[in-house]
């Protein structure tokens, strides 16, 4: 059974759709192709597929490491098609990053980028929801479920990891 998609951008406080102050029309919750992807029909609708997005990959080219993000604004949680989905993505990245790691010495020892034949370490992925849109207009954050604060967020961001992190806290 295919969930109904809602097109259009809703106000959080009284639930009318969302317009542009400029031209008076209604802003699109989604861009043109994501509402293609979800207008397909049988077999690739929700029956068979999981169409989830993921907001960013966060590449420290420099140190070569790189982390996966869902962003969830005003406390929104993931539902439980969007864990599951990006816990495989985060499974199968973190299984890549592990063998290339084991690999060390063989020439398949790294991948293919911009610059060359090279090792790049994942750190895994983490959902960011904030009771806002931003840190800055948020009194709290909560990464991957627990309360964390805008430095840890820094941290994350800086170094590919929470500070005082275990590694189960980082799967999905």
């Amino acid at each position: 059974m295919t969930r109904k998609v809602m097109l259009y951008a809703k106000c959080r406080v009284c639930g009318a759709d969302a317009v542009c102050s400029e031209c008076g029309g209604k802003i699109e919750r989604f861009s043109p192709f994501s509402d293609w992807l979800r207008s397909l029909p049988a077999p690739l609708d929700s029956s068979r597929i999981s169409n989830q997005n993921l907001d960013f990959v966060w590449h420290n080219y420099r140190d070569n490491w790189f982390i996966t993000m869902e962003e969830k604004q005003y406390g929104a949680k993931c539902k439980p098609a969007q864990w599951d989905t990006h816990g495989i993505v985060y499974q199968f990245l973190d299984l890549a990053s592990a063998v290339l790691e084991k690999a060390q010495g063989r020439v398949r020892a790294g991948v293919n980028s911009n610059r060359n034949l090279r090792r790049v370490e994942y750190r895994g992925h983490y959902v960011i929801s904030l009771e806002n849109t931003t840190p800055d207009d948020s009194e709290w954050i909560r990464i991957n479920k627990s309360e964390r604060t805008q430095s840890d967020l820094m941290h994350l961001l800086m170094t590919g990891g929470l500070p005082e992190q275990s590694q189960l806290e980082v799967t999905p």
